[in-house]
């Protein structure tokens, strides 16, 4: 992750921790933040970047990256094995390395990782400062559940609270 991004992330779990209720202290653990909340008597966990495989139609697998993670934190173990059968939230943001290509490249990334998570709610974040219009970027990015767009400047508790909302409604289901 370019470093620009990197600075955006972070900014972006310190918000979703301003944002959630019954939280943990934010962290920082081997140079990424983690905080754990709880929704309705479950706990989990809010960090930044995680390692996923996923399958390939040719039985391969490929690795991703995700810049945010969230999981049911039962969930998180050494190394890290995760339970296909509970539902998490990945998120990717795109800054500056904003290119056709990035997301054309993420969104390959979603559509596999789909196919291998049913459980999954993928958000593509455009934090705009990048060459493509977010309604591009948008099209591109059909894979993920959710796009959520804005400036830098406009990053806030109060721009975010809407998105956290809805992954907040999408872990209680059941």
């Amino acid at each position: 992750m370019e470093n620009s991004e990197k600075v955006i992330v972070q900014k972006i779990v310190s918000l979703f921790h301003e944002l959630a209720e019954e939280k943990g202290p934010l962290k920082r653990v081997d140079k990424e933040l983690v905080f754990d909340f709880t929704i309705l008597g479950k706990k989990y966990k809010c960090m930044t970047e995680r390692e996923l495989s996923y399958n390939l139609p040719n039985k391969k697998t490929l690795d991703h990256k995700t810049d945010i993670f969230i999981i049911e934190s039962e969930n998180i173990s050494q190394p890290f094995i995760l339970n296909p059968n509970k539902k998490f939230v990945m998120m990717e943001v795109k800054h500056k390395s904003a290119r056709t290509d990035s997301f054309k490249s993420r969104s390959y990334d979603m559509m596999h990782l789909r196919s291998t998570y049913h459980n999954c709610f993928g958000i593509m974040m455009y934090i705009r400062e990048g060459d493509i219009t977010p309604q591009q970027a948008k099209k591109i990015c059909y894979p993920y559940h959710r796009f959520f767009s804005c400036s830098k400047e406009q990053l806030s508790t109060q721009k975010l609270s809407p998105l956290f909302d809805e992954i907040v409604s999408f872990l209680k289901e059941q």
